[in-house]
């Protein structure tokens, strides 16, 4: 594949395929073709940016719910543990981290 790629090129060179393609795609360097800033062309306002701005807010929004939640998860979780400690004998935190180990 490249191979024949390589010889395809080579070959579209040799015919000057390139050098026509050039001059007709491509305009010289420093010519922007005469056409000055459009008077139709606007800025963009908040309201053409609203609907970016609304994404955000929903994907923040469940970010801090998944939050939440995992916090309190977490504190439930916590709080069993530290049950089962006092349950166990003492609420030292080093036997709360023997206990998770087992």
């Amino acid at each position: 594949m490249v191979i024949c790629t390589r010889f395809s090129v080579v070959k579209m060179q040799e015919a000057g395929l390139i050098e026509r393609w050039k001059t007709v795609r491509w305009r010289p360097s420093g010519s922007c073709g005469g056409t000055g800033p459009s008077s139709s062309s606007q800025s963009l306002t908040l309201v053409d940016l609203g609907g970016i701005f609304g994404v955000v807010g929903v994907m923040s929004s469940i970010a801090v719910l998944f939050l939440a939640a995992e916090c309190f998860v977490f504190r439930l979780i916590a709080k069993k543990s530290v049950k089962g400690a006092r349950i166990n004998g003492g609420s030292n935190i080093y036997q709360m981290h023997q206990m998770q180990r087992e």
